[in-house]
């Protein structure tokens, strides 16, 4: 996964040859901030959401992205998982849970019915 330290070595040296590359991904993110602070209207939305974020992802902030979309739409379910990004390579069968779980909710028929 992405935290073996075999990973994290082999991410730390492809960083080290392109240090400018680092660099401006960091001020993207920090500009980012702002404007996702602002964004309003989600609770709008009322259909089955749920939202899967990996509590190792260094490149999404919990706190002011993915925990407040949670708190804002009516009909969410939020849940971690150890990983960080790429979960559709990691976690199929959570990510197909999660599918099957929005599609109930929202009242369509199971998958053969």
């Amino acid at each position: 996964g992405w935290s073996s330290p075999a990973y994290q070595d082999y991410a730390r040296a492809a960083l080290m040859k392109n240090p400018a590359e680092v660099i401006a991904n960091a001020r993207e993110l920090m500009g980012l901030r702002g404007p996702i602070t602002e964004m309003a209207g989600h609770g709008a939305i009322t259909v089955p959401v749920v939202i899967l974020q990996g509590d190792s992802d260094a490149s999404i902030r919990h706190d002011i992205q993915v925990a407040r979309l949670a708190a804002e739409l009516p009909n969410a379910e939020l849940r971690l998982n150890q990983q960080g990004q790429m979960l559709l390579h990691f976690l199929q069968d959570e990510l197909l849970a999660a599918v099957e779980s929005v599609t109930q909710a929202a009242g369509a028929p199971a998958e053969g019915d």
